[in-house]
């Protein structure tokens, strides 16, 4: 299976949403798979590297199986061993991600669903203008 780069950048079609959660991935794919999506699937650590610190931190990744298979959604990990994939937006431990973005109506569908989800704390749609740090999305392989 070949692996895929998803770019991004200020102009790209992408909605981001914040999660704050006190669960580890496995049980937060799994509680998502009973309350918002059926289908999700781990997928590879998404890595960067850290050069000057001579470290590389891993940050785990899962797919939810839409119907629709021209929209990709994502489950990513913003902490890993005391570190942060995207550092401006430390307040959330996960970050769902849409590509191509969805309307308003289907995000406050979403943010009504996930937050009856067991032990999500907070749960928040995010301006990409937010994102200081919105070139690490080049790292994000599948």
């Amino acid at each position: 299976m070949g692996k895929k780069v998803l770019k991004f950048d200020q102009e790209l079609d992408i909605s981001l949403v914040g999660v704050a959660s006190p669960l580890k991935d496995y049980r937060l794919g799994h509680f998502f798979s009973q309350y918002v999506w059926p289908n999700i699937e781990r997928k590879e650590d998404v890595c960067l590297d850290y050069p000057k610190q001579n470290r590389t931190l891993f940050f785990s990744s899962f797919e939810f199986i839409q119907t629709h298979p021209e929209q990709k959604v994502y489950l990513l990990s913003n902490r890993s061993s005391g570190a942060f994939f995207i550092p401006s937006l430390k307040e959330f431990d996960y970050l769902i991600l849409w590509t191509p973005g969805i309307s308003q109506e289907d995000s406050l569908d979403f943010l009504t669903k996930i937050k009856k989800t067991p032990d999500i704390l907070e749960a928040r749609l995010i301006k990409k203008d937010w994102i200081k740090e919105l070139d690490r999305f080049n790292s994000f392989m599948f």
